[in-house]
């Protein structure tokens, strides 16, 4: 029992003095977000299919970006095809071990086929549901598949993203 708790000490001791950081590359995170697409989201009037997604990591802004094919289908047998970014800041909820997307935004929006009259009700109407869909199902979730999660479970202290990785701070305190 003493040499247990010696040795819990010991490493809680060598955790603390060595404070690190946890990289999560842009390929990690692009990774987990193909998981989820291509995906649809079925109205009353229309579908809306989400694929071929590209994350980038915006530095400057502390915000990630995701820039998505989009194809909308009506039930008038309609088609528009297009492109949209949406952006938004990342988030970690210590209660799941996941990261989530916040304050998500369109910043691009296209579709040359779209009636110019109907547009800004269709981007306000994605814009909902995708709120809906990023700030709800989390981008990436932390396992027990190594070492360094196991410990960003537990000492997760802020996390900070630059060009190409997001950087989890950890820390005991």
């Amino acid at each position: 029992m003493k040499y247990g708790l010696t040795f819990l000490l010991t490493l809680f001791i060598s955790l603390s003095s060595q404070a690190q950081n946890i990289y999560f590359t842009k390929d990690d995170l692009q990774k987990e977000l193909d998981r989820y697409l291509p995906v649809t989201e079925q109205q009353d009037l229309f579908s809306l299919t989400v694929a071929n997604s590209t994350l980038d990591l915006l530095e400057d802004q502390q915000r990630l970006s995701i820039h998505s094919h989009v194809v909308i289908n009506t039930v008038f047998g309609t088609v528009h095809k297009g492109r949209m970014r949406v952006d938004g800041k990342l988030r970690y909820q210590q209660s799941n071990h996941s990261f989530y997307v916040d304050e998500p935004r369109i910043t691009e929006f296209h579709f040359a086929d779209l009636p110019a009259f109907v547009k800004p009700q269709v981007q306000s109407f994605v814009e909902g549901l995708l709120a809906t869909a990023v700030t709800d199902y989390p981008l990436y979730t932390l396992t027990e598949k190594s070492f360094e999660e196991s410990m960003a479970k537990m000492m997760l202290k802020s996390i900070k993203i630059k060009e190409d990785s997001v950087i989890a701070a950890l820390s005991p305190f």
